[in-house]
C-alpha cells in the first residue's frame, strides 16, 4: 500500500482460486495482520484529501490519455496518425477577483497578496459582483458541453458530408481560486472521420482545427441563450 491518508481498514479472509484448476492460489486473513485489519488504499483523486492517491491517479490518467492519443495499452497504434487537440475551455469573468497577475504580481484592488492568502479568488467589490451568473454558469456548465461536443459532431458531420461523425475524447474538470469550473479536453476523429475526410480533403475542404475553431465562435451566444433561459 502507498503513504494513503486515510486508508480503508478491513476485516475478515480472502481467498483467490484459480477457476480452471480449483487450486487455491492465496489466502488472506486479517486477523493474522497487525493490528487484525488490512489496509488498503483510499484511492481518493483530491490531492487535498490524500496526496499519495491523489499522484498515484495522476500518473495512471497521463497515460490512459496517453493512450488514447498515441497509441499502447491495448490501443491500436494507428490512432497516432488521426487529428486530434487539445483544448482548454474556461469559464467567463463575473466581475473582479483578488489576484495576483502573472506579469507584475499585482492585483485589481491595487494592493499585492502572498500566495497563501485567504483573500485570493474573493470578489474585490462583492456588491457588484454578479453572484446570480456566477450560480447559473456552474449549474449550466454540464449542459454547455454536452451541447459543445455535439454541435462539434454535427459540424464535422455536415463538413465531411455523412450521417454521423466520431469525435472521441476524455475531458477533465478543474477549479481555481475562484469557485468555477473550467475543462481540459483531449478530443481525437474516430476511424469514419479519416475514411471520410479523406476525399474531402483532396478537393481542398477545411482542416479539423478550422472546423472546430468555426463551431467554438458561437458559443458565446449559446451560453447568453442558456443563461437567458435560466433569468
Amino acid at each position: 500500500m502507498s503513504r494513503c491518508s486515510h486508508p480503508i481498514r478491513l476485516r475478515g479472509w480472502q481467498e483467490r482460486i484459480d477457476a480452471d484448476t480449483g487450486e487455491l492460489l492465496s489466502r488472506v486473513i486479517t486477523a493474522r495482520e497487525p493490528g487484525g485489519v488490512l489496509l488498503v488504499a483510499c484511492g481518493d483523486r483530491r490531492a487535498v484529501s490524500c496526496p499519495s492517491c491523489a499522484e498515484i491517479y495522476r500518473h495512471d490518467a497521463f497515460q490512459l490519455v496517453a493512450a488514447g492519443v498515441r497509441g499502447g495499452k491495448g490501443v491500436p497504434d494507428a490512432v497516432g496518425e488521426h487529428p486530434a487537440v487539445m483544448v482548454t475551455l474556461t469559464s467567463p469573468s463575473f466581475g473582479a477577483v483578488h489576484t495576483i497577475r502573472d506579469r507584475d504580481g499585482g492585483c485589481s484592488c491595487g494592493g499585492r497578496h502572498l500566495p497563501d492568502d485567504e483573500a485570493l479568488g474573493a470578489p474585490v467589490d462583492p456588491d457588484r459582483y454578479r453572484y446570480l451568473e456566477q450560480a447559473t454558469w456552474n449549474h449550466l456548465v454540464p449542459v454547455l458541453w454536452k451541447r459543445t461536443v455535439q454541435e462539434i459532431r454535427r459540424a464535422l458531420a455536415r463538413e465531411l458530408g455523412v450521417a454521423s461523425a466520431v469525435c472521441e475524447g476524455v475531458r477533465v474538470p478543474a477549479t481555481g481560486r475562484r469557485p468555477l469550473p473550467r475543462g481540459h479536453s483531449a478530443r481525437r476523429a474516430g476511424r469514419r472521420w479519416l475514411s471520410a475526410a479523406e476525399p474531402l480533403q483532396r478537393r481542398g475542404a477545411r482542416t479539423h482545427r478550422q472546423m472546430l475553431s468555426r463551431v467554438g465562435g458561437g458559443m458565446g451566444e449559446r451560453l447568453s441563450h442558456l443563461l437567458g433561459q435560466a433569468a
